[in-house]
């Protein structure tokens, strides 16, 4: 009851029914047998094992997991939803470019990821997608080392994973910095990875497989030497989710299709 006003703004073209929170099955029951419906398909990532039982032990209809049905439906984005990732990018630009200047030793990574955040929702950001990742010097071999209270040191290198939801949909952005002038060998990897990334961007296209375009940016690092610290995929599809389909890795064999929108 506390959502009919909004779904009724939000989805003028569907029938909006108020169900019976304590008893599912209840408000269910009638609207299968109006329609005849005996076989119900059911998300079986986001239903509980408790809902999933009261609903089989009360409903008539036989409950049939649904496969990532929807998610495969959201993997191709339309124009508009393209658009909207477009203007989220932008954003997350603009949000770096600052914090550029904002950044230096003596703070802490909670205090970096905090002042990103802040700017973000300044600007219109509706939430955040997933906990901000800041992590210097050491903790930068952590990879998802979630922003901590060390204080961050000269020389040192900085991974900022964030991001932010626009309009419904999220954003996602990783990259390293330099507080102060880099030595030879954190040149020599920073320019490795780059170019890794470089290739990746300019050689992903629709037709290719996921374990094609993961291996355009591993090879490269293979070949430099590092491929024992690349043990993560590529990248990810971003959209109502910050991790949608498809996967970029090595372990996926599945069609980029056009209107993906993948991270690299």
């Amino acid at each position: 009851s506390r959502y009919l006003e909004q779904a009724r703004d939000q989805a003028p073209q569907f029938t909006i029914i108020s169900w019976d929170q304590e008893n599912l099955a209840r408000s269910l029951s009638p609207l299968l047998g109006e329609n005849g419906i005996n076989l119900l398909g059911f998300e079986e990532k986001h239903l509980t094992f408790s809902a999933y039982q009261k609903l089989s032990s009360s409903l008539e209809a036989e409950l049939i997991p649904g496969g990532g049905l929807v998610e495969q439906l959201r993997a191709i984005k339309d124009s508009q939803e393209i658009d909207l990732l477009r203007r989220g990018a932008a954003m997350m630009d603009e949000a770096f470019n600052f914090i550029l200047t904002f950044i230096k030793p003596g703070l802490t990574e909670q205090q970096v990821s905090l002042e990103l955040e802040y700017y973000l929702r300044s600007k219109g950001a509706l939430g955040i997608p997933f906990p901000y990742i800041v992590a210097s010097g050491l903790r930068g071999a952590l990879p998802h080392g979630v922003a901590s209270n060390k204080v961050l040191q000269a020389g040192e290198l900085v991974t900022i994973d964030f991001g932010a939801v626009w309009d419904g949909y999220a954003t996602d952005m990783t990259r390293t910095i330099s507080l102060g002038k880099p030595n030879q060998r954190q040149r020599e990897v920073y320019q490795i990875v780059r170019e890794a990334q470089q290739r990746a961007r300019e050689g992903i296209t629709a037709g290719l497989s996921c374990c094609q375009a993961d291996a355009l940016a591993r090879n490269p690092i293979k070949e430099a030497g590092l491929g024992d610290y690349f043990g993560h995929g590529l990248g990810h599809g971003v959209g109502l989710e910050v991790h949608e389909l498809l996967v970029l890795s090595w372990r996926s064999e599945e069609l980029l299709q056009p209107g993906m929108v993948v991270t690299v």
